[in-house]
C-alpha cells in the first residue's frame, strides 16, 4: 500500500503543478489541511474539501505566477513526506520568492485524510516517526 500512497501524492503534485487546482478526488471528505507549523502568513487548519479549496484560493491569490517543484518523495508507510519548492512573483510587490517546504500526507484507503506542512525536513521526518 505504501508505494501506492507515494504514487497518489506524486500524481496530485504533478496535476497541481500543471495548473489543475480542482483535485479533490484525492482527498477524503473529512480531510484536515494543517499549515500551522509552516510559518506561512495564512497558516491555519482547514477542514473538508471546501476548507482545502479556501486555503488554495487564499494562498494563490497574491501571486502573479506560481510554480511548485518536487525534489524528494519519501515513503513512510501510511504517510508520504514530500519535499518541494514553491516559487512565485508577488502581484502587488513584483518580488520573486522561492521557498522549500516539507509536506506530510497521511493516507487511508488511498485517500488523503490529513496534510501537514512543515518548515524543515527534520520536522516532517519526525512527524512520521523517521527521526527522533
Amino acid at each position: 500500500m505504501s508505494q501506492e500512497n507515494v504514487e497518489i501524492v506524486k500524481e496530485f503534485t504533478r496535476r497541481f503543478a500543471a495548473g489543475d487546482r480542482v483535485t479533490s478526488e484525492y482527498f477524503a471528505p473529512e480531510i484536515v489541511w494543517d499549515t500551522t507549523a509552516s510559518g506561512m502568513p495564512s497558516a491555519g487548519v482547514y477542514r473538508g474539501h471546501q476548507g482545502v479549496r479556501r486555503f488554495f484560493r487564499d494562498w494563490l491569490a497574491p501571486w502573479d505566477d506560481y510554480e511548485i517543484e518536487t525534489s524528494d518523495c519519501i515513503d513512510a508507510g501510511d504517510a508520504v513526506v514530500l519535499v518541494f519548492r514553491q516559487a512565485g512573483t508577488g502581484r502587488g510587490s513584483g518580488v520573486r520568492i522561492e521557498r522549500d517546504f516539507f509536506g506530510v500526507w497521511d493516507l487511508k484507503d488511498s485517500m488523503v485524510v490529513r496534510f501537514r506542512l512543515f518548515e524543515s525536513r527534520e520536522q516532517a521526518l519526525e512527524a512520521v516517526g523517521l527521526r527522533k
